[in-house]
């Protein structure tokens, strides 16, 4: 295993502690998104599209990602079942998992498109493979 793929393991674990720790807590405000009709939803969406960002970068397979997001989004719910001041939410985990398919859906669109190659050799000045313009 080479020092990129630990270091993306290494960030999915910590984030899954925040996640947990998060959840641990009593349900505070969610600031701006408490104005929007349950702007909460937008926040499950958020948090694990990033949940499988890492966890893609961690195992450079996408339905292992979409599987081990799956996996924690629902020990998320039935975590917060034990935690006194939270309640466990099917919606919740639907917009769990709707955050990360809509992530799942956009990495592999820009993967069959070329997307994220083009990208990278305009910010990297990669020229067919090369490492730079200096190289």
């Amino acid at each position: 295993m080479n020092r990129s793929r630990a270091a993306w393991i290494a960030a999915l674990i910590a984030y899954a502690a925040v996640i947990f720790v998060v959840s641990s807590l009593p349900i505070r405000s969610a600031g701006p998104f408490d104005r929007i009709p349950r702007g909460d939803w937008l926040l499950h969406a958020a948090e694990f599209a990033l949940f499988y960002v890492l966890a893609y970068k961690a195992t450079q397979r996408g339905p292992i990602a979409l599987l081990l997001t799956l996996l924690y989004a629902g020990t998320d719910e039935v975590h917060q079942a034990f935690v006194p001041v939270r309640d466990a939410s099917l919606a919740d985990f639907g917009f769990d998992l709707l955050g990360a398919a809509a992530m799942a859906t956009g990495i592999a669109a820009c993967r069959r498109f070329g997307l994220l190659g083009t990208l990278r050799r305009r910010i990297l000045g990669d020229r067919a493979g090369g490492k730079g313009k200096g190289t």
